[in-house]
């Protein structure tokens, strides 16, 4: 995207003191672009555009004021466009909670930066909401644990050209709800590869653990999973993440935000239990899952009543149960009151009161 000049020297002078170069377009007057020394014979305009231009070269004496001047010249560049729409490649989600994304090369000369438009949920594009010369950006000004966001990108060159917009690039965005007390995650489809997403695959990691494992993978038009085996697995919250895989041998990877997941406190009483000592409900235990340890009234307590309204067990262990014995005598068959208070890890108190019968 240049204009070579070269020009014959000026003959009749003793020698001559500069070349000025001018150039003009759009019928405009002629401007001096530059001022060289007397034994320079070319000239390279690399500030063109999509114009025609037409020069002239003055020569100057060293002495006198005296000039000569040039024939004028006309040139017009073959110019390249990015005729092609840029698309964007990759959307994901960092370690940091920002937006990644990038982008190919623009065949366009002199690019003068890619602007990048944005929009979210609910809200129209907003123009040149970032501008590189890279061919990639991050985009920190993010709340990536409350919406989507979607981008387009154009080239800009330094003749304000600017390309259109191709394929958007859209983040993945990740929720849950419960459904009893097993998770079910959702989550917006990754746009927009030109191959297409191969699938989705969820992964799982306990709060404090550095490592995801995969827990299920998805065919590309599932957007949801309930994990039924979550909830026996942590008493503390716990995380998910989705990747999205594109289609082919060396597809790309796009990841969503993470979510931190609290455990829903469930607990139960076993109706019956047969303290006799072969290994199988010889204690009874109050179960559950998520449920608080600590030693106290906020925590767990059980205390179990005779039929005469007599406490003949108290524990604030929440493992340890009733082994059917009073004061170290076995207690006989019959049915027993129980009162129990749970604390679930997330804080909530809540109480089970009911019977249970003592078997041999």
């Amino acid at each position: 995207r240049k204009s070579e000049l070269s020009w014959t020297p000026y003959v009749g002078w003793e020698s001559v003191k500069n070349y000025l170069v001018y150039r003009r377009h759009s019928n405009k007057p002629f401007e001096l672009l530059d001022s060289l020394n007397g034994e320079t014979l070319t000239y390279t305009d690399s500030l063109v555009c999509d114009e025609l231009y037409e020069y002239r070269v003055v020569a100057t004496h060293n002495a006198e004021n005296y000039r000569s001047a040039s024939n004028k010249v006309q040139h017009q560049i073959e110019y390249v466009f990015q005729e092609t729409p840029l698309n964007i490649e990759l959307a994901t989600i960092d370690s940091l909670n920002r937006v990644f994304l990038k982008w190919n090369h623009s065949v366009q000369r002199n690019v003068l930066h890619y602007s990048i438009d944005r929009t979210e949920a609910f809200k129209p594009w907003k123009l040149n909401h970032l501008s590189t010369k890279d061919t990639w950006a991050v985009d920190s000004n993010v709340w990536v644990n409350n919406k989507w966001y979607a981008y387009r990108i154009s080239v800009v060159d330094a003749c304000n050209n600017k390309s259109e917009t191709g394929r958007i690039g859209k983040t993945i965005y990740l929720q849950h709800r419960f459904i009893l007390n097993h998770p079910e995650l959702f989550w917006t489809h990754y746009r927009d590869w030109e191959a297409g997403v191969a699938q989705y695959e969820v992964y799982r990691s306990g709060a404090n653990e550095s490592d995801f494992s995969s827990i299920a993978k998805l065919d590309a038009n599932d957007t949801s999973l309930l994990d039924t085996g979550a909830f026996r697995l942590y008493k503390q919250p716990f995380n998910y993440q989705v990747k999205a895989i594109e289609n082919g041998a060396f597809g790309d990877t796009s990841v969503s935000n993470i979510i931190l997941v609290e455990p829903v406190p469930t607990a139960f009483a076993p109706s019956a239990f047969s303290p006799n000592n072969d290994g199988v409900n010889d204690e009874f235990l109050i179960k559950g899952w998520a449920l608080k340890e600590a030693q106290d009234l906020s925590g767990f307590r059980l205390q179990v009543f005779n039929r005469w309204g007599q406490m003949i067990y108290e524990s604030t262990d929440v493992d340890k149960g009733w082994d059917g014995t009073f004061n170290g005598t076995e207690c006989p068959v019959g049915v027993y009151i129980y009162l129990a208070q749970i604390a679930g890890t997330n804080g909530e108190v809540f109480f089970l009161k009911g019977n249970v019968t003592l078997v041999k």
